[in-house]
């Protein structure tokens, strides 16, 4: 008898891979895009990934350099440790500093300058202050004081001597005066340093003198009857005083009196006032 083999033939054929290790045989772009598009198409993705990478980085980069600077600007490395003060003596610096108000290693990005100024020049002997810094940790205030001019005398509070500067600014209270300042009379009570005379506009005008003339002004009055009077002290002085009528146009009636006084003194004369109210037509008085 014959038997049959029912065994099923083995098919010895394999099967298809995987998928996975098919690669780019399955990417469809192999079998319907010319090979140079798909290069240029899978540099552009590669690029595109770069560009991406690059921006990343610059961000990270960024905010790290940012935090860095934060860090240091806040640090004591860049933290005010000296405070220099130009332009006043070196016993007036300490009250310089005091009013700066600038604590030991603040942040010297970030000081308000112009606050650390506005609280120096509201010191009364203070005109103009500056202030700048350098690194790593100095902050510089330079420092113009005002000059006094004049000073007067009032018996209401005490001291009893005010310096006045020329926009009638009280600098200081003292009890003696200084030399070389001309003393005004009739300009209101003098307050506490800080604050302004009634009448700055005489200390102004005081100021506005030319030098050849304020050097001999020993007083400044104000007389409700003839208005402002200078008083001339100086020996060889031609007249006693110079009488200004107002306090509008006192350049010119400087540049009269000092003329008429050049002339009186080269006759040898001397008179007892001097009118120059009018700069054009001065007119004299009396005799020494």
């Amino acid at each position: 008898m014959t038997s049959t083999d029912t065994t099923e033939p083995t098919d010895t054929t394999t099967g298809p891979p995987p998928f996975d290790e098919l690669g780019d045989e399955l990417d469809v772009f192999d079998d319907v895009v010319d090979p140079r598009l798909r290069a240029r198409w899978v540099e552009a993705r590669r690029a595109e990934g770069r560009r991406r990478l690059y921006v990343i980085c610059a961000v990270v980069g960024t905010l790290a350099v940012g935090v860095i600077a934060y860090v240091i600007a806040h640090s004591s490395l860049l933290g005010a440790g000296t405070v220099q003060v130009h332009g006043v003596p070196a016993t007036a610096a300490s009250e310089i500093r005091a009013a700066a108000r600038i604590p030991d290693g603040s942040p010297l990005l970030f000081l308000d300058e112009g606050a650390i100024a506005r609280r120096v020049e509201a010191l009364p002997t203070v005109a103009r202050a500056q202030v700048s810094t350098e690194l790593p940790s100095t902050v510089v205030i330079r420092v113009t004081e005002r000059v006094p001019v004049a000073y007067t005398r009032t018996v209401l509070t005490a001291p009893p001597v005010a310096l006045l500067d020329g926009d009638g600014r009280v600098l200081a209270r003292t009890g003696a005066t200084l030399p070389g300042l001309v003393q005004v009379a009739g300009v209101g009570v003098a307050g506490a340093p800080g604050s302004h005379v009634p009448r700055t506009d005489a200390l102004r005008a005081l100021a506005a003198l030319p030098d050849a003339l304020r050097t001999q002004v020993t007083r400044l009055v104000l007389r409700p009857t003839v208005g402002p009077v200078l008083v001339l002290g100086a020996p060889d002085a031609a007249a006693h005083e110079v009488e200004l009528g107002s306090l509008a146009r006192v350049g010119a009636k400087a540049t009269s009196a000092l003329a008429v006084l050049e002339a009186l003194r080269a006759q040898g004369t001397c008179v007892a006032v001097l009118g120059v109210s009018v700069p054009d037509a001065p007119f004299t008085k009396g005799t020494c």
